[in-house]
């Protein structure tokens, strides 16, 4: 299934507007069954776990600027998504139903709270919330390295970023992790890349994290109507073919990125102050599995 279309700078507008009122159905694989093989080291790098029910019956919590009243929990672990004031159950995980109140960045709850998962089993993309580039091809298919279900990107012939965005506009400090396999890059250069982007406002006004087609470095980009190299890893040990695991961690003006959990950079920038979260490729092929996002 493929994602429906981000639109181009005139629709800005109704973009966000779309983005602001969607909802995600999340989803979490089984924290005991889902190791991903084939990272950097030769190791495994297991899926982030799932978290605990948001809300009880005639319960609530509240957070600076957002409150979550009245929700009532069911099932196992929590999948929660919240965009523009409301909640939805995922499948199979717990789910809280806000009335009136909203969450976001921050303010969705305590340090680790679950604010959206996606292992793109049974992945439905307008259904699930999901906006892709025009002329991208967004698509989920069958990654025989793992035997499940992954979300991927083939075009390589535009040096414009192609995403896959998905949450709320308004999340501020979030904690992204995905795991990402490159397929291919068309070219060498410091701006094609494979990663994950935070604070997305629009189509050309958002962070990239990512992997570089030049040195395999893990960079960050801000993207502000054009692009902007910001930093880069001394890590270059990168290759096309392989599993790993990255985690962006932005919080205030402070963005930190791990690869496969050893730490890339940490770096001050004040550009983007909000936004949603998305998966990106620039000049490459690759595929992703197994998103979350949560509150540091």
């Amino acid at each position: 299934m493929m994602a429906r279309r981000l639109p181009g700078r005139r629709a800005t507008a109704l973009w966000l507007a779309s983005l602001a009122i969607a909802c995600a159905t999340v989803t979490q694989e089984d924290p005991a069954s889902s190791v991903r093989p084939g990272a950097a080291n030769g190791g495994s790098a297991p899926v982030p776990p799932t978290g605990s029910g948001v809300g009880g019956t005639g319960g609530s919590y509240s957070g600076a600027g957002g409150s979550n009243n009245g929700g009532s929990g069911r099932g196992g672990g929590s999948s929660v998504v919240s965009m523009g004031g409301s909640s939805v159950a995922g499948r199979g995980g717990a789910g809280a139903a806000g009335m009136g109140g909203n969450q976001s960045g921050a303010d969705a709850g305590p340090p680790g709270t679950l604010l959206f998962g996606e292992d793109f089993e049974d992945f439905q993309a307008d259904a699930d919330g999901w906006i892709a580039s025009d002329d991208s091809t967004w698509a989920v298919s069958v990654d025989g390295d793992v035997a499940s279900s992954v979300y991927g990107q083939t075009e390589t012939g535009t040096n414009t970023p192609l995403l896959a965005v998905v949450g709320d506009a308004s999340w501020t400090d979030v904690i992204v992790q995905a795991d990402f396999k490159i397929l291919e890059f068309d070219g060498s250069s410091s701006s094609y890349m494979v990663g994950l982007c935070v604070r997305v406002s629009d189509e050309e006004n958002f962070y990239l994290v990512g992997m570089r087609s030049n040195d395999f470095k893990v960079g960050l980009r801000s993207y502000a109507d054009g692009g902007e190299n910001v930093v880069q890893s001394e890590f270059d040990g990168g290759a096309t073919g392989v599993w790993y695991t990255l985690r962006v961690e932005v919080v205030g003006t402070t963005i930190s990125a791990f690869l496969d959990g050893a730490p890339m950079f940490t770096v001050q920038d004040s550009t983007h102050a909000s936004g949603a979260i998305g998966l990106c490729t620039v000049r490459a092929s690759a595929v992703f599995d197994n998103v979350s996002v949560t509150a540091p």
